[in-house]
Formats: structure tokens, C-alpha cells, sequence
């Protein structure tokens, strides 16, 4: 079984439990097989959403999962990690003894 970690946006159900109000919920889609069936692992078809995208995918459970977190990813884009500062200047290991 995965963690539950939204589909989306990657936000925990711990974190969401830290915060205290509204929770998360896994989502059953259409192409969902019981436990019983899939045996070890991860169900298909199920996937956790936080509390701000579990509306949207229980609107999107008749889809097939993949096909789901497709269109609410479209639909709910992250913001970017702003790229790495460049490294400083290179100073030579001596450099760093003078003043």
C-alpha cells in the first residue's frame, strides 16, 4: 500500500493532520481491484488526495486513475522550485587563509 501522499500536489496526510481542519481521502476510480486482487502492493485504481484536491477527483472517479490525476494535474499545476543559486566565485583552498 503507498503512503498517503496527494496525487497532485505531494501534500501528506500527516501534514494535513498537523494543521488540524480538513483531511484527505483515498479515491476509488474506475479501474479500481480490491486489494484481493492486486495481492501485494498497491491497489489500481486508488489514490490519495489532500483536502483542497478530493472534490475535484471524486468529480473525476468514474476515469481511470491515471487518466484522473492527468486532468487535476493539468488542471492544478505546482508552482516550480526556483533553480539553485550559481556556486560563488572559485577561490583556491589558500585563498580563504588571507584576509
Amino acid at each position: 500500500m503507498n503512503p498517503a501522499v496527494c496525487a497532485v500536489c505531494g501534500t501528506t496526510a500527516a501534514q494535513e493532520a498537523d494543521r488540524g481542519g480538513p483531511q484527505g481521502a483515498w479515491v476509488q476510480f474506475a479501474d479500481h481491484e480490491g486489494a484481493e486482487a492486486s495481492g501485494l502492493g498497491h491497489p489500481e485504481g486508488l489514490a490519495y488526495f489532500c483536502a483542497a484536491h478530493r472534490a475535484a477527483a471524486q468529480a473525476l472517479a468514474p476515469h481511470p486513475c491515471a487518466e484522473a490525476v492527468a486532468l487535476l494535474r493539468a488542471q492544478h499545476p505546482q508552482p516550480r522550485q526556483a533553480p539553485a543559486a550559481p556556486p560563488p566565485a572559485g577561490r583556491r583552498w589558500w585563498q580563504f587563509w588571507r584576509t
